[in-house]
């Protein structure tokens, strides 16, 4: 089978049905801020981890416009797979992005870059899906909306800096944008309701 041919079959096993499952567990973790949600494997795609892909291919289609970073935005297998199974239109302009996907932390743009919405429309903020090495290492407490006291979880790979923009995005809300984290097939979602500090920093 050659490489354009594989681009263009993979996909969800049975998409309708995974594509369901994936839609749930997103929701079951921007509802519960700090937990780690397993999601369905699509087929490997150069450059993107597993949870970014189903995320993709669950929650974009030709009404969504995309953000790719640097290291993504000329990937052209990329953008025939994303094309053929989302039709989704990839965008330069970072502002005009309903979802974004950052690969690469050294070059990352700041997150107030992207759509923060209004406050008449916050729902037309960026979505960002950030790809980070590990769900372990440095260790957060999150609280806010959907946590009954605190929920602690771990992740590896973004920089201090990630966490100040962040922070510093909140007392915009209703605006603001929602993260993703993915690592492998997993995710964890942090509304941009919820409160984020550091516990522990791995040594």
């Amino acid at each position: 089978m050659s490489q354009e041919s594989r681009t263009f079959t993979q996909g969800f096993s049975l998409p309708a049905m995974d594509m369901q499952y994936v839609f749930r567990e997103i929701l079951k973790a921007l509802s519960s801020p700090g937990t780690e949600v397993a999601l369905r494997k699509p087929g490997d795609v150069p450059l993107l981890n597993a949870a970014s892909m189903a995320a993709l291919l669950t929650l974009t289609d030709s009404t969504t416009p995309l953000w790719l970073d640097e290291l993504t935005q000329n990937n052209d297998d990329l953008h025939n797979y994303l094309a053929f199974h989302c039709g989704v239109p990839v965008v330069n302009e970072q502002r005009r992005a309903e979802f974004a996907v950052i690969t690469a932390q050294e070059k990352r743009p700041a997150l107030d870059t992207f759509s923060l919405g209004t406050d008449e429309y916050p729902d037309q903020s960026t979505t960002v899906i950030v790809q980070v090495d590990a769900f372990t290492g440095e260790r957060f407490r999150c609280t806010g909306p959907g946590v009954k006291t605190e929920r602690n979880f771990m992740v590896s790979g973004l920089d201090a800096d990630f966490w100040e923009e962040r922070k510093a995005l909140m007392p915009l809300f209703p605006r603001g944008v929602d993260i993703l984290l993915t690592c492998g097939h997993c995710l964890i979602a942090l509304p941009r309701t919820s409160c984020v500090e550091e516990i522990s920093r791995c040594m």
